[in-house]
């Protein structure tokens, strides 16, 4: 697989994931009233989903035949809002990395009161963005700014790819 055909698949599977994100979206949003008895445990676990499959295509993923993959290039968060920008981040740098694939301590601020006995107190600052009436709307346009740069990147690639590589199904 040459250069231009890996960051075409690495564009067109970043796609999968900003689709599945709004899927989560979605989901939320149809889902939230039949855990009416669970309704944090279900905001957490979309939460959760949601920041691991947004923040996937901006790691590193392993070489394919020799060539560096690397994560989607991050150029069009500069073009965002200001707010947007700042939630790329979050959902990113604190969100995935600090909070959900990885547990930072630093971050989760954790406070532990011992007790008598075998089972301890603790409270944790789980300072993770959520999904909620308040943040769907912002979640949705941010996955969407994604979706539409990786579209955008694939229209550039194209033309580089061989013809005798690309499917034409009837």
């Amino acid at each position: 697989m040459d250069h231009c055909q890996v960051e075409y698949t690495k564009y067109e599977l970043a796609k999968l994931s900003f689709l599945d994100c709004l899927d989560y979206l979605k989901l939320y949003e149809k889902g939230v009233d039949f855990f009416t008895e669970e309704p944090l445990a279900f905001e957490r676990a979309m939460s959760k989903a949601f920041v691991i499959t947004y923040a996937r295509p901006f790691t590193n993923n392993n070489s394919v035949g020799g060539l560096g993959v690397g994560s989607i290039s991050t150029r069009w968060v500069r073009t965002l809002p200001p707010a947007q920008r700042e939630l790329h981040e979050e959902l990113v740098s604190d969100g995935r990395n600090s909070l959900v694939a990885h547990l930072d301590i630093e971050k989760l601020q954790p406070m532990i009161f011992l007790k008598p006995g075998n089972l301890n107190d603790h409270i944790m600052n789980w300072c993770l963005y959520s999904i909620n009436s308040n943040s769907i709307d912002d979640l949705r346009a941010l996955a969407t700014a994604a979706h539409e740069f990786c579209y955008e990147q694939q229209k550039r690639i194209r033309p580089k790819i061989s013809e005798s590589i690309i499917s034409h199904r009837p």
